[in-house]
Formats: C-alpha cells, sequence, structure tokens
C-alpha cells in the first residue's frame, strides 16, 4: 500500500497538472484544489472526455469517478462561486450514474440540464445547495431532447438536493421533468420559483420529504402554480401519459404569489400521503383536466390544505372548473384537514365523477363547505368527518349523485342545500348550531335513514319545501297571490304533504280549476283532505273534494258531488278573486 501511495503524484493546482509532460501510462495523480480528485495517465490516442486534463504534450489524464458517484468539485465545481460548467461537465461524464456534491451553496447562472441522460444528482453528508443567479431559467431540467416525440429518460435519482435564487425571479422554475420514467426524488427543496415542480409525462415515480416555497420575496404572478403536474403534448398528436406517481411527506407553500399550490390537469395513479399546502392565491388544489384528456385515480391521504387565514388568506382549498378535459374518473380525500378560506372550501364547477371525501374535516370558509354543481353526470360523496364554520355547510345542485353518510354539521347559517339532483343519501347526520338544518328541493330520488340525531331531537332528512300553482283552464293569465307556499316529508315513497294558496285575482280566464307542482308525481288517483273558503255564492251544493288528476302527474283537481251523485269540475264560476284554500293528505309517489 505505501509503495501504491508512493507512486501517485499529488499537485495543489490544476493548473499544476496541465503543465506536466508526463508519458508514463497509467501514472496516477491527485489534484488537492479539485477535492482531491484522482487522475490516471492513458495511453496515446486516448480521447479527452468532460473533466479530464489534458497535459502540455498532449497526453490526457483521464479523471477517476469517486466512490460516491461523479463529484461536481473534481470537475472544478467551488462554493458560491459560478460552477455552471462543471456542473455540465460532470452531468455530461455521469451518463447512468449520479453526480454528487458537498453540503454547501454552488452558484450557476442557466438551466442545468440532463438531456438524454439517466444520471442524478445527490448532495454528501448534507444538502447541496444549487443557487441560480438567473432570474427566469429553470434551475434543473430532467428531459429527453426530444419529448415531444414520445422519448422518455428512465432511471434518474435526485436525493438531498436543494435549488434556490439570489432574489426575484419572473416565472422562473425550480426543477422541469418531461417524459421520465422510474424516477426518484428524496429530500429536495425549492425555494423563490413561481414554479417549483413542472411534471409532464411522469412514469413509475417515487417521491418523498418535499419542501417547496415561493418566499424570498419573489412577486405575485397570476396563471401559474406552485406544482404541475399532468401529460406531454406529442407533435404525432395524444398525450405521453402522467401516472403512477407517489408524493410522500410534502410541504408546500405559496405564499399568495401563484395561484395554486397543486395542480392537476392529467393524471392516474396519482397518491399524495402526508404534508402540508398552504397559501395559494385562488386553491391549493385545482383539478383542471386537459383539453380531450382526464384525469383518472388521484388519492390525498392525512394532507393538511391550509388557507392560513379566514378573511386574508386563499379563496378556495379545492377547485374544479369548467374544464373542456373528457373526465374526471376518481378523486379521493381520505383523513385530511381542510380549513380557513375567503370562499367555498370545496368548489367543484366541472364534471366529477366519484369525487370523495372520506373522514375528512372541511371547517371555517366565507361560503360553502362542500358546493357541488358540476353537472349532470357527477357524483360526490361526503362519508364521515365535520363540516362547520361556513354560511353553508353542503351544496348540491344540477348533478347526479350525492351522498353524506354519517357526518357532522355545525356552526353553519344553512346544513344541506339539494336542488335539480337526481338521486341523494342523506343517513346519519348530525347537526349542531345550525340554523336551517335542510333545503330540499327537486330531488325526486331521496333515501337513507328517516331520522337524525340533533341538538333539537330528531328531524326527517327527507323534506322539503315547494311552491303551488292554481291554473284555470291550464293557463295563468291575470291570476295573481297574497301567498302560496307547501311543505313535504318523503318517506319512501311515500309523500305528506301540505299547502296553502290565497289569491289577490283569479285573473280573466274561463275554464276548469287545478292546482300544480306537486313535489312528487301521484303514482294512483287518491283524494285529499281540503279546506277553503271565499268560493262563489252560486256553488252552494255537494261536497268539495281535491284528487289527483291521473297517474305519473303533480296536478291535482278540484271537484264537488252534486245532488244527484256525479263528480263536477270546479270552474273559474265556482271561486271568488279572493279564494283561500288548504289542502293536506298523503300519497306513494311515482
Amino acid at each position: 500500500d505505501l509503495a501504491v501511495a508512493a507512486s501517485i503524484i499529488q499537485y495543489q493546482t490544476f493548473a499544476e497538472l496541465l503543465a506536466i509532460s508526463e508519458t508514463v501510462d497509467y501514472k496516477q495523480y491527485t489534484v488537492a484544489e479539485r477535492a482531491n480528485a484522482a487522475y490516471t495517465l492513458q495511453p496515446a490516442g486516448y480521447v479527452a472526455l468532460a473533466g479530464d486534463a489534458t497535459l502540455a504534450n498532449g497526453r490526457v489524464a483521464q479523471l477517476q469517478k469517486s466512490s460516491a458517484g461523479w463529484h461536481i468539485e473534481n470537475f472544478g465545481a467551488k462554493e458560491k462561486t459560478n460552477s455552471t460548467t462543471a456542473i455540465k461537465n460532470a452531468i455530461t461524464r455521469a451518463v447512468d450514474s449520479v453526480i454528487v456534491g458537498n453540503a454547501v451553496v454552488y452558484w450557476f447562472n442557466e438551466e442545468l440540464l440532463f438531456s438524454e441522460n439517466n444520471s442524478g444528482i445527490a448532495g454528501v453528508g448534507g444538502p447541496m445547495t444549487l443557487y441560480n443567479l438567473s432570474l427566469t431559467e429553470t434551475s434543473i431540467r430532467v428531459s429527453p431532447a426530444s419529448p415531444e416525440l414520445g422519448n422518455i429518460i428512465s432511471n434518474v435519482t435526485i436525493n438531498n438536493v436543494k435549488v434556490g435564487r439570489v432574489g426575484s425571479s419572473s416565472g422562473a422554475t425550480g426543477i422541469k421533468l418531461h417524459q421520465v420514467s422510474e424516477l426518484t426524488i428524496n429530500d429536495f427543496s425549492s425555494l423563490a420559483s413561481h414554479v417549483a415542480m413542472e411534471i409532464k409525462g411522469i412514469q413509475a415515480t417515487n417521491m418523498s420529504n418535499l419542501m417547496l416555497n415561493v418566499g424570498n420575496s419573489v412577486s405575485a404572478l397570476s396563471g401559474v402554480s406552485l406544482i404541475t403536474y399532468g401529460g406531454y403534448p406529442l407533435s404525432a398528436g395524444g398525450f405521453s401519459p402522467a401516472y403512477t406517481t407517489n408524493v410522500t411527506n410534502i410541504i408546500a407553500g405559496a405564499d399568495f404569489k401563484v395561484d395554486h399550490v397543486l395542480d392537476i390537469n392529467q393524471a392516474d395513479g396519482f397518491e399524495v400521503t402526508g404534508g402540508y399546502i398552504s397559501a395559494a392565491a385562488v386553491s391549493n388544489v385545482n383539478i383542471e383536466p386537459s383539453t380531450g384528456q382526464g384525469v383518472g385515480s388521484v388519492l390525498f391521504n392525512s394532507l393538511y390544505l391550509d388557507g392560513v387565514l379566514a378573511g386574508q388568506g386563499a379563496n378556495h382549498g379545492i377547485t374544479v372548473p369548467v374544464h373542456s378535459g373528457s373526465f374526471l374518473n376518481s378523486v379521493k380525500f381520505s383523513d385530511c384537514k381542510i380549513g380557513n378560506y375567503l370562499s367555498h372550501i370545496i368548489n367543484i364547477d366541472g364534471l366529477a365523477t366519484n369525487f370523495e371525501f372520506v373522514g375528512t374535516t372541511i371547517r371555517i370558509g366565507g361560503g360553502v363547505g362542500v358546493r357541488v354543481a358540476g353537472g349532470y353526470q357527477s357524483s360526490v360523496k361526503v362519508i364521515g368527518g365535520n363540516i362547520g364554520f361556513c354560511t353553508t355547510a353542503v351544496y348540491a345542485g344540477g348533478v347526479q349523485e350525492f351522498t353524506m353518510v354519517g357526518t357532522s354539521l355545525d356552526v353553519c347559517d344553512l346544513g344541506v342545500k339539494l336542488e335539480n339532483t337526481d338521486s341523494a343519501i342523506l343517513d346519519n347526520i348530525y347537526f349542531r348550531n345550525v340554523t336551517q338544518k335542510l333545503d330540499i328541493t327537486n330531488v325526486p330520488n331521496l333515501s337513507g335513514g328517516n331520522c337524525v340525531a340533533n341538538d333539537d331531537g330528531i328531524i326527517d332528512v327527507n323534506s322539503g319545501t315547494f311552491t303551488p300553482t292554481l291554473k284555470i283552464n291550464a293557463l295563468t293569465t291575470g291570476i295573481t297571490y297574497t301567498s302560496q307556499s307547501g311543505n313535504y316529508v318523503k318517506n319512501g315513497n311515500v309523500v305528506t304533504f301540505s299547502l296553502e294558496i290565497k289569491l289577490l285575482s283569479k285573473g280573466s280566464e274561463l275554464g276548469t280549476v287545478t292546482i300544480r307542482d306537486l313535489p312528487f308525481s301521484v303514482k294512483n288517483i287518491t283524494a285529499f283532505s281540503v279546506y277553503a273558503f271565499n268560493l262563489s255564492s252560486t256553488r252552494t251544493q255537494g261536497q268539495l273534494q281535491i284528487i289527483s288528476a291521473a297517474g305519473s302527474s303533480n296536478v291535482l283537481n278540484a271537484t264537488v258531488i252534486n245532488s244527484s251523485g256525479d263528480r263536477i269540475f270546479l270552474s273559474e264560476s265556482d271561486i271568488d278573486g279572493d279564494l283561500s284554500i288548504s289542502v293536506s293528505g298523503s300519497y306513494i309517489a311515482d
């Protein structure tokens, strides 16, 4: 060993090595100023690679790989100096292996590129910090030369790396990952970039311990997101997929400088577990499928989405805007906490199928806790959890299906408002300090438990209001009202209702009097109880009856039985202009 060590020539500077004219093949050297980089003199004819030393006589001393990888200080990188060339030379030399750096700060002033290169980057003994002196460049880009053609880089590792900037930037990006497969990122941090991570066309990827922040006095920039996740548009048409990505333990804060913390526009098999996401200007998580594409399966576990300040912070926790994507298939938030927002906490305006919240706390917002208005194909479930400190806890309107089971609602003006929804299930819901518990209109298939526990005892969940109308000859010409109101309770397909109509004027039409707009159609002809006054003085005989017009109809006919036993329809001549009529009863809904 001593003989081998003695045969190695040690130089203090790289310039000293370049100046020699050594001719002994495989002679070994080290250079102190390059972190004791090791070199071996190669036989004549060897072609120099990035990082090698070409001696005064033209012979090449080949740089040797260190035990940890290709160390950037062996290529000339130095702490707090512009090390762009050295780092790029290390990347070029690494090819399929990792480049490493010490736990110090290295400056550079342009994009670091891993193009068509399966190498990685890692800190040794602590985080390697790369500080970009440029204001608009990407710090790290991992991408093949032609990602638009579907080319992919595989097996890239990034460990224990920080990227940052010396000051304010405009649209700068921390790391771009385009068309990468089997990527591993551990202990990665980004500071002072509007976009910390731009992900397009990613596959079979694992990330852990991400710490991403706009920070560092960066000015606000709308229209961008701290993390973007989607597919890559290919020049041949279509998208390269973005799927099977697992993120564990993420801390990401936007400091209200960008629209969203996480913006998903194409994903399948994307899962985030554990962490804290905060302080976007618009929403912390935005799910907006790309044109002609869609979002498949997305899962969030044990994640805290924080608007930071209820009166001054982010507008929303989660948004699904109206989108031109083909579908949004399955999104689930499990055991998450979402709160402190200016407006609606969950705001779903776009089509959302199988959108689910399980055991999730949704609290403190200036609007609705969970607002769903995503169209006739949308289906949303709230299972367990808690919603509170909102104007309205839950609103679903114009959607296909809404389900809420075992959820606690508290400190709201209105608990649940459903309207124009094809199907809904409400079961075992607990109300506390909710001014109006339910407001349900036009939900033809409403089911679930018959009652809900609350501070006041028991209420029926399948209840609501409706507005009855009076028509003459099936028209409303000139008819005006003093009041018109209706209430109903639906237990299974049995509807119990009461209505009251008070006229101000019966108008000018001639013909049969009917009452319309029951909350549900009547399956079979049924008679109901009636109370009326201000009938015409000419109507003195017979018993007034209200019966359903026909099966599958929400119209009621007003009739009398005359002395001959015949049923006669009530007409405009039988009522006065200030008619007051009340109807109540139960029927089987169609």
